[in-house]
């Protein structure tokens, strides 16, 4: 992630992305990351997998986010449990979303959550996405799994 990073971790949740909304909310996320005099941030969508080698959930996303793909990465699920949606924007704020199961009350998740410009607090944020997105879920697999468009491609 560079200096004006911008990360939307989705959650392992397999009710997250199934709103029709999602692809207007994707696409404000991505296309409004430059005006006609600049780039205002870099734009990352990291979506769940199992790992580099998950064709079935790459290819769901590939299905669902198919305009969408040239910022989309896979990334090994289990970030804080799985349950856990960030939006990071660096130095500016932090959206922080917990899906909760509550299997008695409700047939789907529930989102809770809170947003936050403190400094501190989207600085503390940055570095819990920044180490897990560049750490390994085991001996040489990156928890980045590159692009969700080269899944099965070979590359990253």
């Amino acid at each position: 992630m560079g200096q004006d990073a911008f990360a939307w971790l989705a959650p392992s949740d397999p009710y997250w992305g199934k709103s029709s909304r999602l692809l207007v909310c994707l696409s404000d996320f991505l296309h409004k990351a430059n005006t006609k005099e600049k780039k205002l941030y870099s734009p990352t969508v990291y979506l769940p997998v199992s790992g580099r080698d998950d064709q079935r959930a790459a290819k769901q996303w590939k299905n669902e986010l198919d305009p969408y793909l040239d910022e989309a990465r896979g990334l090994v699920e289990g970030f804080l449990g799985g349950n856990v949606e960030v939006l990071h924007f660096e130095g500016e704020v932090a959206v922080v979303v917990y899906h909760m199961s509550i299997p008695g009350n409700y047939p789907v998740t529930l989102a809770l959550g809170f947003i936050s410009a403190d400094e501190g607090v989207v600085r503390a944020i940055g570095r819990l996405v920044k180490a897990y997105v560049g750490s390994n879920a085991g001996h040489e697999r990156a928890n980045d799994c590159g692009l969700i468009s080269k899944f099965g491609l070979n590359e990253k």
